[in-house]
């Protein structure tokens, strides 16, 4: 069983005046997703407004003047004026702001239809304070006073808190340091009571998401299940982790009139995935990214009541929402979700180790006398994989996600650099490229991470010559097994004449001659020693 625990992401309301919207801060991850149109966590559709024209300058110079006073008092100006987007927008759509071109006028579909319900708990960073003010009706010769109605005028995101907040106490609003979008204005980092909704507020009341929110740390992974995909069920009584590459996963679910369920997948490798859904009407299906944006993708339904939806997924969390088209309509649905491979994935000679001495090798090679084309690896060396253009679409390796099956034992780099970290036991390890444009091809590679058997030390030779009173960071080449200065433990001769940090930062004092001795923190046989000469 997987421990789970609710996320809550808030939203607080003050009456009169403003209300504060509080997001949990995990729903801010970002995973690269197309920019796609405002929804709610539900299902529903917000109303926006999409502008194609933007401010003049002369325009954004004028409201920076009229801002300049808020600046005066501490607010930093994070985005420059613009009519994109605004507060509503950047709180509860989009904080990725230089990619942010919708403008919502009316969030309270937020809180209308369920997302949202009324928080009993303190205020966290990343909640969504929302300020509002209120609209006063009166009779048409202004005699008399007939309807007082709330609006919400603005939303805030809470950054920082620096202080204790009391909801019914609008002057403790100083202690929170926010993030909001000022109209048409800029977009500020600003504390609550510096800004130009505050003035008019009474009263505050938080909300929060519901059932949507999960905090990871509390999440288990297993590293050498190749599609692993965590599964939570409708209510989170309980989980499921299957290897997709031996059987699909299979959901059942009986959904109730208007009833919806949402299931998180937590992708450990990128992929095409394939989302079958059957049931005893047409379904809805919709996939999310972390941070609520809706991936657009198309659904295709049948006559036989199968709905599917085929998807590309990079690493990361994502939301699965399954619901019936017609809300009237409800029963049991099935689901199934499978990885789609088109090629053979389980030809291993798609990935080739240090294929010759022409090209770069890995430190195993060139350092340990390790063979081309081998695939064992001793302990704290590298090795340089390649693709086999006879097979792959591309080789060039930044056309790939790269992934060690267990990043304890070895680590894979963007660019195709194995690193054996872990050599007890003469481990065996996979590694995995997954082609980015098209996930659907998967290669694989096994490897073995070797216990270092060998006594004879290596020691590694370096001259330097730097002025008095100098700093010069230090680099190391391909001459090492790894050029991770932090992976080496850095001692000096004479302290009088230079210093070295480590990370590498190499301070000279005085005129000189000294050492510095770099112990290899993966291979207790390799060091490395370099001579320093400080001169005037």
């Amino acid at each position: 069983m997987v421990k789970k625990i609710l996320k809550k992401v808030n939203f607080l309301i003050l009456i009169g005046c403003v209300v504060m919207f509080i997001l949990s801060a995990n729903s801010l991850i970002n995973i690269d997703a197309a920019v796609s149109e405002p929804i709610t966590p539900n299902g529903s559709y917000v109303p926006y407004q999409s502008i194609t024209t933007d401010l003049s300058d002369a325009k954004k110079s004028e409201y920076i003047a009229n801002e300049s006073k808020y600046v005066s008092r501490g607010a930093i100006l994070l985005d420059e004026p613009t009519n994109r987007y605004n507060s509503h927008s950047y709180a509860w759509y989009r904080q990725q702001y230089d990619s942010n071109i919708y403008k919502i006028n009316y969030p309270n579909v937020y809180i209308n239809d369920g997302s949202y319900r009324l928080k009993t708990d303190s205020i966290e960073v990343g909640d969504i304070v929302c300020y509002y003010r209120v609209k006063l009706t009166y009779e048409t010769d202004r005699s008399k006073l007939v309807k007082v109605d709330p609006y919400l005028a603005h939303s805030a995101k809470v950054k920082s808190i620096d202080g204790d907040f009391d909801v019914y106490n609008l002057e403790t609003l100083e202690n929170l340091t926010l993030i909001s979008k000022w109209g048409d204005g800029g977009l500020y980092e600003h504390v609550g009571t510096n800004c130009p909704y505050y003035y008019d507020c009474l009263q505050t009341k938080p909300y929060t998401l519901d059932n949507l929110h999960f905090d990871d740390m509390n999440i288990s992974t297993i590293d050498d299940a190749l599609f692993y995909i965590e599964v939570y069920g409708p209510n989170y009584e309980s989980s499921t982790s299957i290897d997709l590459s031996e059987n699909p996963i299979v959901l059942s679910k009986n959904l109730q009139e208007n009833g919806f369920v949402f299931y998180k997948l937590n992708v450990q490798y990128a992929g095409k995935f394939e989302i079958e859904a059957s049931a005893n009407d047409f379904l809805d299906l919709k996939i999310f990214t972390k941070d609520l944006n809706l991936i657009n993708n198309d659904v295709i339904r049948d006559e036989n009541g199968k709905t599917k939806l085929v998807t590309n997924l990079v690493s990361g969390v994502f939301y699965l929402r399954i619901s019936y088209l017609n809300a009237a309509v409800y029963g049991n649905v099935t689901t199934s979700i499978k990885r789609i491979i088109s090629n053979d994935f389980n030809c291993e000679n798609a990935i080739v180790p240090d294929h010759n001495y022409i090209d770069e090798c890995g430190s195993e090679v060139t350092i340990n006398g390790g063979n081309y084309g081998g695939n064992t690896i001793t302990q704290g060396f590298t090795r340089v994989l390649y693709l086999n253009s006879q097979i792959v679409p591309s080789t060039s390796r930044l056309d790939y996600y790269w992934y060690s099956s267990d990043k304890e034992v070895a680590t894979i780099s963007q660019y195709g650099t194995l690193f054996a970290k872990d050599g007890t036991g003469n481990k065996s390890i996979e590694i995995i490229a997954v082609y980015k444009h098209n996930p659907s091809i998967i290669y694989k590679k096994s490897f073995v991470i070797k216990e270092e058997t060998k006594t004879e030390e290596i020691v590694i030779n370096y001259e330097m010559t730097i002025s008095v009173n100098s700093t010069v960071s230090l680099e190391l080449d391909n001459q090492v097994p790894y050029n991770w200065i932090q992976y080496y433990t850095w001692n000096t001769e004479n302290k009088n004449i230079a210093t070295i940090s480590p990370f590498g930062t190499i301070k000279s004092i005085s005129r000189g001659q000294t050492t510095f001795t770099g112990l290899y923190q993966y291979n207790s046989r390799i060091s490395i020693l370099i001579t320093i000469y400080v001169i005037e």
